[in-house]
């Protein structure tokens, strides 16, 4: 069985938070499993939007994080 997850970006960007190492490590830790068991990851419009916005060093960073997740992208489709 697959479970479908949707991840934000901010689960991303917590990987960059230097006030808080201790979310760094758990982020890695949540990424991992989602990486090496049954989840689906999904990201959207919004995650890619964001990002796009990022200076760019940062960009790059989240951008190589998305990647390494292979997650499937869901365009946005009209208003909910």
């Amino acid at each position: 069985m697959s479970y479908r997850l949707y991840v934000d970006t901010s689960v991303f960007g917590a990987l960059f938070d230097e006030e808080d190492q201790e979310r760094i490590k758990l982020t890695r830790i949540v990424l991992r499993r989602i990486r090496h068991t049954p989840f689906e990851a999904f990201i959207g419009t919004p995650v890619l939007e964001e990002i796009s916005i990022a200076p760019p060093r940062l960009r790059l960073a989240l951008e190589r994080q998305v990647r390494s997740l292979s997650p499937t992208y869901r365009r946005r489709t009209g208003v909910a």
